[in-house]
This record gives structure tokens, sequence and C-alpha cells, in this order.
């Protein structure tokens, strides 16, 4: 045990020395600087991080532009898990695809679950507008909140 004390403590005293760190120096300028003052006289701040955090800041950042998903809302109008559920999704997908063709429809597959959702409504009141509409048809539909596609523009 007192080993692993010391091989802690040597690695906590020491293992600084080898991250690389990098210094930027950040000021905050004064917008109300008369002509000729020094907007930056009223101070700076100088944040040292580790190359690491930067680079994972960019990748984050990098990741989050290639995707076009925002949180929304659809209405789930299928689940099953029987025998034939594959069949019955496939089949209420065309049915619903031929009665509203300008909303979009999703097949999904969860062990052992098949679902049906439909639409991608940016606010609960729009998947309620429409699911006051469908309502008739496809009983024990429910709206459930998702990752939506961006609308078109």
């Amino acid at each position: 045990m007192k080993k692993l004390s010391l091989l802690f403590l040597f690695a906590l005293l020491f293992g600084n020395g080898m991250a690389q760190e990098t210094t930027r120096v950040m000021g905050y300028a004064d917008i109300f600087a008369k002509d000729g003052e020094d907007p930056f006289q009223y101070g700076r701040v100088e944040v040292t991080e580790d190359m690491q955090v930067q680079s994972l800041l960019q990748k984050h950042i990098r990741l989050n532009s290639e995707v076009f998903v925002l949180k929304g809302y659809r209405i789930q109008i299928y689940f099953n898990s029987g025998y034939n559920a594959r069949e019955e999704a496939l089949q209420i997908k065309a049915e619903f695809e031929l009665y509203y063709p300008h909303i979009t429809t999703y097949l999904t597959h969860q062990t052992p679950f098949f679902k049906i959702r439909v639409g991608n409504f940016r606010t609960r009141v729009d998947a309620l507008r429409f699911i006051k509409e469908i309502e008739g048809k496809y009983r024990g539909s429910w709206i459930v909140e998702d990752k939506i596609d961006f609308p078109s523009l």
C-alpha cells in the first residue's frame, strides 16, 4: 500500500512536467476608451491550458457542424414485436404514406420492437395539432421526443 501511495505521489508531482501546455493571452477591450487611449489598459486574462483541451474543442466543433439534427417531436403510430411485426409495420408505413405523402415516415427496429414514427415537429403543439388529425385512423398514437431533421429551405 505504501508503494502504491508513493507511486501516486511521484506521478502527481512529476506528471505535470510532461503535459504540453500553451498560454493564450486574452484581452478585454474597453469599448468606452477615448481615442488615443489603450483599450486594454484595464486588464488582461492569461489562460494556461493543455493542448489536448484545444484539440478536443476543435474536434467537438467540427463534429457538431456536420450533424444536421435538432431536438423535436415525432408521432409514433406503430409499436409491436409480434411474429409478423415487420410485415405489419411495412404495411402501415405504406398506408400512411398513401394518405399523408407530405409527412416523412421512419421505420426503426430496436430488438425486438418495430416502430413507425412520423413527422418532424419542432414543437409539441405542432405534433398535437397533427395527432388530432390522425387520431381516428391511428388509434393509440402518441407523441415522442426525438431528434428531427432540419426543415428544408
